[in-house]
């Protein structure tokens, strides 16, 4: 005997269980479910076999009752049409998606501004990465279009780093190009990584490059003159960092980033913390 199809008022009256959500079908739709989650919502999805590999699979409709019993069934019933006619709507919803991606984010600058927006600089090295954009990346990519952002495009400003560059600022810039394009897929601009398959980065030299004790000597002593400070165009500030690095082997980053908070003045210690240090420890 079959089931009697549910009507909107006993729809309406499902009370939801406190300690799981639980789904049932038979909403006079084929292919139409509801789940209820422990809070009350009630949400609408419609299950299909995917008309090429046969899978099973669904995409959601919407929540009750902003769409209707009523208005889920019509939905469910589209879709249904659209299945038969050999389109998968799963699909569908997806290039819906990166195609209003693609509306916002219309150039690699504004694939790079995202990626800044959605926390991808939040690290020590957002700024080493910002001059990497402005000074490398950038002039190449920033106005070209983001559907042209591909891998041939990008192996030819490769080719070009590779030989024009040393081996650490092309590795450098191929890191970048390759956030970018991960960013990309993760925003659903890309189906597939651009960036796949760049070939073997060339290997980066150990510098061994030291000052003598001449130069440190003449270094220290450019810094503490005034007059040599200004015709190099360097600041008081800027010499009392280059002093502490050369005396405390420190990065530029850590020395410009101090604070008065880090130093315990009775002690004299300065204690870089671990959020601030390139390994993470203290």
């Amino acid at each position: 005997m079959r089931a009697k199809t549910i009507t909107d008022r006993q729809f309406a009256a499902i009370q939801p269980k406190p300690d799981k959500q639980f789904s049932f079908g038979n909403l006079g739709a084929g292919g139409l479910a509801a789940v209820v989650s422990p809070g009350g919502t009630k949400t609408f999805y419609f299950h299909y076999c995917a008309p090429i590999t046969r899978r099973r699979s669904r995409i959601k409709i919407g929540c009750y009752p902003a769409w209707s019993l009523a208005k889920a069934r019509e939905e469910a019933r589209r879709l249904r049409v659209k299945v038969d006619s050999g389109d998968d709507p799963r699909k569908e919803k997806i290039e819906a998606v990166r195609n209003a991606k693609l509306r916002s984010i219309v150039t690699v600058e504004d694939l790079w501004l995202d990626f800044q927006k959605r926390g991808g600089d939040a690290q020590k090295s957002s700024a080493f990465y910002q001059s990497i954009w402005k000074n490398h990346v950038g002039p190449t990519f920033a106005k070209l279009d983001v559907r042209d952002f591909n891998r041939d495009a990008i192996l030819d400003f490769l080719d070009d780093k590779r030989l024009r560059e040393s081996a650490s600022l092309a590795n450098r810039s191929q890191g970048l190009v390759t956030r970018l394009a991960t960013h990309g897929v993760e925003r659903r601009i890309f189906q597939n990584t651009p960036a796949h398959n760049l070939g073997k980065k060339p290997k980066e030299g150990s510098r061994k490059r030291v000052l003598s004790d001449d130069e440190i000597s003449k270094f220290w002593q450019w810094l503490s003159c005034p007059t040599l400070r200004a015709e190099g165009g360097i600041t008081e500030q800027l010499a009392i960092a280059l002093k502490l690095c050369l005396l405390t082997a420190c990065r530029r980053t850590e020395v410009s980033g101090s604070a008065w908070s880090e130093v315990d003045r009775p002690s004299a210690i300065w204690t870089l913390p671990g959020s601030r240090t390139k390994n993470k420890r203290e």
